[in-house]
């Protein structure tokens, strides 16, 4: 049921989701398969919706000391800061960082970083990711 209900919502919305691979509604199957493209599809398609505000504070703040777990030090002290809002995921071997951040002239951008079946540590992708979230908040 679970399933059916995300590919009616997601054609509510009009993003394309045919890259989008679901044996279970929890995400916590490996078998589960998505695309940044669906992620970033879905979250422009989001700020457009009447629950965009409540939806967007969903997400934890990069670099905020008043938010919770490693996400304060994820572009702490950066164009990010207090800045992205980012969801983060992890399932053997694949690091995800997923969310908003705007650029220095205000305009947000949607974003979806993931690396799967990486041979380094976690960390290093958090850095790779994190560094493109700063690159992209450093954009006019």
């Amino acid at each position: 049921v679970g399933i059916k209900v995300i590919d009616k919502f997601m054609d509510k919305l009009h993003v394309e989701h045919s890259g989008l691979s679901l044996v279970d509604a929890s995400g916590l199957s490996q078998e589960n398969m998505i695309t940044t493209k669906i992620f970033s599809d879905y979250l422009s398609a989001m700020t457009k919706r009447p629950v965009f505000s409540d939806f967007y504070n969903t997400f934890a703040t990069a670099g905020d000391n008043s938010d919770f777990g490693y996400v304060v030090y994820f572009g702490k002290d950066t164009p990010a800061a207090k800045n992205a809002r980012v969801k983060t995921g992890y399932i053997g071997g694949v690091r995800s960082h997923t969310g908003y951040v705007k650029t220095q002239s205000g305009r947000m951008i949607a974003f979806s970083l993931i690396a799967n079946n990486y041979h380094c540590k976690t960390k290093e992708i958090t850095k790779i990711h994190e560094q493109v979230v700063v690159a992209l908040a450093s954009m006019e």
